[in-house]
Parts: C-alpha cells; structure tokens; sequence
C-alpha cells in the first residue's frame, strides 16, 4: 500500500501537525469525515466529537462529513472513491466496525491507500484498521451492534490501545494490556497526546504537543 495511515487517540494531538506530515497545502486535499462512531452517543453527548473535528478545520482541512449507515454500499464506495483523506472520528469501534463491514468499506480503504491517500483514524476510527478490535474489552459498549466476529479491518498489523493514560479508565485499560501479553499480534498503546504514521512496513512516531 503506498498512502499514508495515521492513528491518534484524539484528533487535537495530530491535527497541528498535519502541515508537516502531509505533501500539500492542507486546503489542496478533498476529505471526508466519517462522524458514524457517534452514532451511539446521544446528539448533545458528542461535544468532544466536535471539538475534534473544529481541531481539524482549525488546521485548515475543509470536512465533509459522512454517516455510512445512512447511505448505500454505492453511495459510500463513490464518496470515498473521491476522496484524499479518509478521516474516521472517535466511538464506539464494535458499532463502527459492524457498519464497515455491513456496507462493504474495507474495498474502498485500501483503494485509497493504493493510490496514494492518507487515512486518519482516532480512538475507534484508529482501531477498527487494526487486527482485531476486541482488545478495547469493555471499554465500548459491544451491545450497541450485533458483532461477532471482531477482527478489525487489517490494515496494520498489529492491534492499538488508545487513551493509555486516562485516569478514569486506568484499572481496566491496564487489566487489557495484561490479557496481550498472551497474543501474538503486537500491540501498540496511545497516550492522548500521542499519534503514529504507518507507511508501509514503516512505523513513526508522530511529535504532537505535550498535552490536548
């Protein structure tokens, strides 16, 4: 695959780097924002989903933003067909990997990625690309989709925990990383503040700001 994967915790960390990750003008790129991972928060629970995306704008990425489980496998193959970057926000990742599957996404991503474009994942939009998504445990309510077989898109080869140091879910993100020690897929863990690059078989770290 030639483009560019870009995973994050949470947008505002990458955002203010994009200048200097990606080749043009920021304002050059047609991106679209797929906002389904919200879908199973309340409208007025998903300010932290705006603020990500505002963090986006602020950078100078012009957003349009895109629900595939409003629209047809055509629809969503002929909108990403378009696009340069693909930007999946934050959610629920068993909701959000339920609905790639069921809309036949997985195709049109790594159409993307060979010719040239960048994908950027946050929280549930930078684990559903990896191995298997079930390594959030408890952390997304698996209840609100009708999943079953939880291997992830398989974009990367390895599997992502995010939030790493958020206090309010510290016990049980810890008992998570405990349970892969026993999994032969490697597993790569986020601070919020944190973002990697994966090009290929190359994997980089991201300079983000101290804090978000």
């Amino acid at each position: 695959m030639a483009g560019n994967i870009i995973l994050c915790s949470k947008g505002q960390a990458v955002a203010s780097q994009l200048a200097h990750v990606l080749p043009n003008s920021l304002s050059f790129y047609n991106v679209l924002c797929i906002t389904t991972p919200a879908n199973t928060h309340l409208p007025e629970k998903r300010t932290w989903q705006d603020d990500e995306m505002q963090a986006f704008e602020a950078a100078g990425l012009k957003l349009q933003k895109w629900d595939i489980a409003e629209h047809t496998e055509d629809e969503n193959a002929r909108v990403l067909g378009d696009a340069d970057i693909v930007y999946v926000t934050g959610g629920n990742v068993y909701y959000l990997l339920e609905q790639m599957n069921i809309k036949n996404i997985k195709p049109s991503l790594e159409a993307l990625l060979a010719r040239g474009g960048t994908y950027i994942g946050c929280s549930a939009g930078a684990a559903v690309v990896c191995q298997n998504v079930a390594v959030a445990g408890d952390l997304d309510d698996v209840t609100k989709s009708n999943l079953k077989d939880f291997t992830g898109l398989s974009l990367v080869p390895f599997n992502l925990m995010v939030h790493t140091d958020n206090q309010k879910y510290a016990e049980k993100i810890a008992h998570l990383i405990e349970k892969q020690r026993e999994s032969k897929t490697p597993l790569i863990t986020l601070r919020d503040n944190e973002a990697i690059s994966v090009h290929g078989s190359i994997i980089e770290v991201i300079p983000c700001a101290s804090s978000v």
